[in-house]
């Protein structure tokens, strides 16, 4: 007797579906057809993202520098700042150099604000501390304040410990 050839189902064809008439379409009522949107009359731009405040900015994009996710950072703070008017060239070289400090100084842990300082009501710049695994990198954000709020102006970054503690215990003026 030879043995019996099992058929795998994936071989095997589908069973023919049963035909069903397509439901009748309805047609909604009057009252719950949608309207058109009016065109805007005039300025026609898309309206502008809602400004971040200086905390936000600062907690995205140390954030997304503590998941190694540096051009992501970059693109945090570019899209509502003066950096966003910066040629792509310069943009990329500061996303290599923030890389190449990270990969030296370590895997970043988390930041801390050291200071705030204003120069009237629409400068502000604030110091922050990123901690990372083997040396910190203090950051300098500078932001003004226009009719949109405040918006990220320019910023820098070093490893001056000395001048950070100097800083921090000068007395204020």
């Amino acid at each position: 007797a030879a043995p019996a050839q099992a058929q795998s189902p994936i071989l095997e064809a589908p069973p023919a579906p049963e035909a069903t008439p397509p439901p009748a379409a309805r047609k909604l009522p009057a009252t719950l057809e949608p309207t058109p949107t009016p065109a805007p009359v005039g300025d026609t731009a898309a309206p502008a993202a809602p400004a971040r405040s200086p905390d936000e900015v600062a907690a995205t994009f140390f954030e997304r520098l503590k998941a190694d996710r540096v051009e992501e950072a970059y693109a945090s703070i570019s899209t509502q700042s003066a950096i966003s008017d910066r040629a792509q060239e310069e943009r990329e070289q500061m996303t290599k150099r923030t890389q190449s400090a990270l990969d030296a100084y370590g895997p970043v842990e988390g930041f801390e604000l050291l200071s705030e300082e204003t120069a009237g009501e629409h400068l502000m710049r604030r110091t922050y501390l990123l901690l990372c695994d083997k040396l910190p990198l203090r950051w300098k954000l500078y932001f003004y304040k226009n009719s949109a709020g405040w918006n990220l102006v320019d910023l820098r970054v070093d490893d001056a410990l000395v001048e950070t503690i100097d800083e921090a215990t000068r007395p204020a003026r």
